[in-house]
C-alpha cells in the first residue's frame, strides 16, 4: 500500500442546524466538505444550545443540560484525540459567549492551539463594559480570528492586531444553476422580495414604511415577505400592514425551503433586505446567485457582498425614505433591474460559490498545522534540484509552481538548482557544448551547496531515460556520496521499458535503492514496482492555478458550431495525426463542427500540418493557430466546447492541459495513456478512448457535439473534480505534507 500521510487533527466546535441562520448554515457546509475532511481529521460538535428560532435567547434547564453535554464531550476531544486545532464558531456576545468562554478555559489549560471564526459582531460596543473588556482581552490574547470581511476588522481591532486576522468570505452551493435568464415582462407587476425571519433587525418595519411611502407616490408593486415568525409574530405583521393600508401589495408567506423558496426567488425582480444587525447575510448571496438585484444597507460586510451602484443598491440603515427611493429606481427601470441581477450573479459566480469558500478556509486552516512544528525547532535544510522554465513543459511548469510557493517556502529552509540545460524547445534532445557547459555548472552548484550547506533532504525530478538521465545520475553520485536523504518527483516514465537493457538496470537499482519517490498516479507505480517498494512510495497529483473560474457556468451557444480545441505542442504522438483523421472522419458524415490547434511547432510543422489538412479535405473546418499564452490562451478556452487531447506519448504522465481544460468547464477526450485515467473519469468528467484510434475517437466527438446537454453536464463534473483534487493550493499542500513526512521521520 502506497504512504500516506497523517492528517492534521481538527476538533471543529460549530454551529449546526437547527434552527437555520447563518453560521448554523456554514457549519453545516463546513461538516459536510469534502475538501475539508479530506484534508483533516476532523471531529465536529454542534455548539447550539437552541433547537428552534423561539429558544433563542431564553434560559431553560434543558439548554443547561444540553451546554453540559457540549462541555464534556468537547472535553473528551480534547483530552482523548488531542487535536493538533480547534476551530471555533465564537458568539462574542451575550449568554453564548460566556458558555464559549468555558471552552477557551478549556483549549488554553490544555494548549491547544485555536482559531476562531466570527458570523457576528458587538465587540466594539461592548468592550466599554469592564468585564466584557477583560473577557475579550483573555480570549482573545495570541488568537487567531477568521473575519467575514476585511470590513469588520474594526469591530475587534482593539484586541486583535491585523497580522493575526484571515479573512474568508462565506460561500453558498448554486441551487440555482438551472436558473433560466431573466427577461422584461412589462405585463407583469414588479415584485419585491424579503426572505429572512421576521426579526425587527432585518428591516422588516424598515421596509414596511417604505413600501407605504411607495404606494403614496402612487407605484404599483407587490411585496413578499417569507421566513419563520421572530420577535414579530404573523398577528403583528398582519396588523400593520393592514394598518398601512398595504394589505394589497404585501404579503407573508411563512417560511418556506428548497423548491418553495426557489420559487420566490424565481419570480421576484428585486431583493429587499434593509437589514440594521448584521455580519455578512447568505440570502443576499442567494439573491445575486438568481440574477436579483438587491437593495440592502451598508451594515457590516455587506458592501463586500452587494456592489453599490453595479449589482444593486445600498442605503443607510433605518432610513425607509432612501430604501423607497432605490426601489423606486429599479421598479421603474427593468433594463437597469437585469444589469445588475446579471452583475451579482457574475460576482457570485466569481467570489461566493461554496467551493471557493471551502478553499479559502481549506488554505487558513492548513498552515496551523504546521505551525507548532516551526515554532518548536528550525526548519528543515531542503534542497530542490528542479526544472524551471524556459522551456515551458510539464515538470518545468511544476517546478516553477514550488519554487514560487509561499507554503513550501515557509514550511522549509530552500535551495533552488534548475536542472534544465536546455532553453528553448528545440535545443531539446540536442547535444551542444554550451549545455555541456551548463550542466557542469549545475554540478558545482549541487556540489557546493551540499558540502557548504548540507541539507536535510533533496528533491529531485528526476528524468529516467536518455541523455537527461545519465546527467541525473552524476548529479545522485554526488548525494549518495554525502549520504544525503532523497525523494524523486517523477513526471515521466520509461523505467520498466528500459529496465530490460543492462545498463540500465544496474542504473536504476544504484538511484532508486534507498529513495523515496513521488508519483503523480498511483497507476504510474507499474512502471517503478521492480527497483521500489509501495512502503516509499507517495502520490501526489499535479495541480494548477484556477484560471477557468469565469467559464464555469458557460452554457452552449446553440447559434455557435461546435468548437474542438487541442492545445500542445505539435508533436505526433501527443494525437496529432489520430484528430485530424477522426476530424475528416467528422467531415465525411457531413457533422458540423471547427477544430482549433494551439501550440509551438514541434516534429510536426505548420508547411506540413496544412499539407495534411488538405490531404484529408478539411481546410476549412481545421485551423493550426501557433503557440498561444497568457490571455490568448485564455481566448481559446473560453470559446472552446470540447477539448481533445488523443495522445499516445511515451512519457505522458499527467498532463496539466487537461486539468487547464477541466477548470474551463470543457468535456475532455483523451486516453488511457499514463494516470490520465485519474484525471477523466470515463462517462462523468468526459471519454477515454484507446491509443491510435481515430474512429472511436470521432464517435465521442460526435456524440459530444450532437447532444449539448452532456458536454455541460461532463464540463459541469470535471470542473468539480478539478475543484476538489486538483488545484494548485491542493498540490502545495499534498507536496508540504510529503516533504515534511519524509524530512522528519
Amino acid at each position: 500500500m502506497m504512504k500516506k500521510t497523517t492528517k492534521p487533527k481538527i476538533l471543529f466546535l460549530l454551529h449546526l442546524p437547527p434552527p437555520v441562520h447563518g453560521s448554523a448554515v456554514v457549519g453545516q457546509s463546513i461538516s459536510e466538505s469534502a475538501i475539508i475532511n479530506d484534508s483533516f481529521e476532523c471531529r465536529y460538535i454542534n455548539l447550539l444550545v437552541s433547537k428552534k428560532i423561539n429558544e433563542t435567547g431564553k434560559t431553560s434547564s434543558l439548554k443547561i443540560f444540553r451546554f453540559i453535554g457540549i462541555t464534556l464531550n468537547s472535553l473528551y476531544e480534547i483530552l482523548f484525540n488531542r487535536p493538533d486545532l480547534c476551530y471555533l464558531a465564537l458568539t462574542v456576545s451575550g449568554s453564548a459567549f460566556l458558555k464559549d468562554v468555558v471552552l477557551v478555559v478549556f483549549l488554553r489549560i490544555f494548549r491547544i492551539q485555536h482559531v476562531f471564526h466570527l458570523h457576528n459582531k458587538g465587540i466594539n460596543r461592548n468592550k466599554t463594559n469592564l468585564i466584557y473588556r477583560i473577557l475579550y482581552s483573555f480570549v482573545f490574547k495570541k488568537s487567531e480570528v477568521i473575519l467575514l470581511s476585511s470590513i469588520l476588522y474594526s469591530d475587534i481591532e482593539a484586541f486583535v492586531p491585523k497580522s493575526r486576522v484571515r479573512i474568508c468570505p462565506n460561500g453558498i452551493s448554486d441551487l440555482f444553476h438551472n436558473f433560466k435568464r431573466r427577461t422584461i415582462n412589462v405585463d407583469k407587476k414588479v415584485s419585491l422580495l424579503f426572505l429572512s425571519n421576521l426579526i425587527e433587525s432585518k428591516g422588516v418595519f424598515v421596509l414596511l414604511e417604505a413600501c407605504s411611502i411607495l404606494q403614496q407616490r402612487g407605484i404599483d408593486f407587490e411585496c413578499n415577505f417569507v421566513g419563520a415568525e421572530g420577535d414579530i409574530s404573523k398577528y403583528q405583521f398582519d396588523e400593520i400592514v393592514g394598518n398601512m393600508q398595504l394589505s394589497d401589495k404585501i404579503h407573508y408567506l411563512g417560511k418556506k425551503v428548497d423548491e418553495e423558496k426557489l420559487k420566490f426567488f424565481t419570480n421576484a425582480d428585486i431583493f429587499a433586505f434593509p437589514t440594521y444587525s448584521e455580519c455578512f447575510p447568505l440570502v443576499l448571496l442567494e439573491a445575486m446567485s438568481c440574477s436579483l438585484p438587491v437593495v440592502s444597507t451598508f451594515e457590516g460586510g455587506i458592501p463586500d457582498e452587494v456592489e453599490d451602484g453595479k449589482t444593486g443598491f445600498l442605503v443607510p440603515t433605518k432610513n425607509a425614505e432612501a430604501l423607497a427611493d432605490k426601489l423606486e429606481v429599479l421598479i421603474k427601470n427593468p433594463e437597469l433591474r437585469l444589469e445588475m441581477g446579471k452583475a451579482g450573479r457574475h460576482k457570485y459566480v466569481n467570489e461566493f460559490m461554496l467551493t471557493r469558500f471551502e478553499h479559502n478556509l481549506n488554505d487558513i486552516l492548513l498552515p496551523f498545522f504546521f505551525k507548532e512544528i516551526k515554532t518548536t525547532m528550525p526548519l528543515k535544510k531542503v534542497l530542490f534540484i528542479l526544472h524551471i522554465p524556459p522551456p515551458v513543459h510539464g515538470s518545468s511548469i511544476v517546478g516553477k509552481l514550488i519554487y514560487d510557493s509561499a507554503l513550501i517556502n515557509n514550511s522549509f529552509d530552500c535551495n533552488y538548482i534548475n536542472l534544465l540545460v536546455s532553453r528553448t524547445i528545440n535545443e531539446t534532445g540536442k547535444s551542444s557544448s554550451l549545455k555541456l557547459f551548463r550542466f557542469l555548472i549545475i554540478w558545482i552548484q549541487i556540489l557546493f551547496k551540499v558540502i557548504y550547506n548540507r541539507p536535510e533532504l533533496c528533491y529531485f525530478a528526476l528524468t529516467v531515460s536518455g541523455s537527461a538521465f545519465y546527467k541525473d545520475v552524476l548529479l545522485v553520485a554526488v548525494l549518495k556520496l554525502f549520504r544525503i536523504r532523497r525523494v524523486y518527483h517523477l513526471h515521466n516514465k520509461g523505467v520498466s521499458h528500459f529496465q530490460q537493457k543492462k545498463g540500465y538496470n544496474f542504473l536504476y537499482q544504484f538511484i532508486f535503492k534507498d529513495a523515496d519517490v513521488i508519483l503523480l498516479s498511483k497507476l504510474l507505480y507499474a512502471d517503478i514496482e521492480t527497483y521500489v517498494p509501495l512502503s516509499r512510495v507517495y502520490v501526489c497529483p499535479n495541480g494548477i492555478k484556477d484560471e477557468g473560474l469565469n467559464n464555469y457556468l458557460k452554457m452552449p451557444d446553440p447559434e455557435k458550431k461546435v468548437n474542438i480545441l487541442f492545445l500542445s505542442n505539435l508533436i505526433n504522438s501527443k494525437g496529432v495525426t489520430v484528430l485530424l483523421e477522426a476530424c475528416s472522419l467528422l467531415r465525411k458524415k457531413g457533422i458540423e463542427f471547427e477544430c482549433n490547434f494551439v501550440g509551438a511547432e514541434g516534429d510536426i510543422d505548420s508547411s506540413q500540418f496544412n499539407e495534411k489538412l488538405k490531404s484529408l479535405g478539411i481546410e476549412g473546418y481545421v485551423k493550426y493557430m501557433g503557440g498561444k499564452y497568457g490571455s490568448a490562451k485564455k481566448e481559446y478556452m473560453n470559446n472552446a466546447d470540447i477539448f481533445a487531447f488523443p495522445t499516445f506519448y511515451p512519457n505522458e504522465c499527467f498532463p496539466l492541459v487537461l486539468l487547464e481544460a477541466m477548470s474551463y468547464s470543457l468535456p475532455v477526450v483523451s486516453t488511457y495513456e499514463g494516470g490520465i485515467p485519474d484525471i477523466i473519469d470515463d462517462g462523468i468528467t468526459g471519454f477515454l478512448i484507446l491509443k491510435n484510434n481515430s474512429q472511436l475517437l470521432a464517435e465521442k466527438l460526435e456524440t459530444l457535439i450532437s447532444d449539448k446537454k452532456l458536454r455541460s453536464n461532463l464540463g459541469r463534473a470535471g470542473r468539480l473534480k478539478y475543484e476538489k483534487e486538483l488545484t494548485l493550493s491542493r498540490f502545495e499542500h499534498n507536496l508540504d505534507l510529503i516533504l515534511h513526512d519524509i524530512s522528519y521521520k
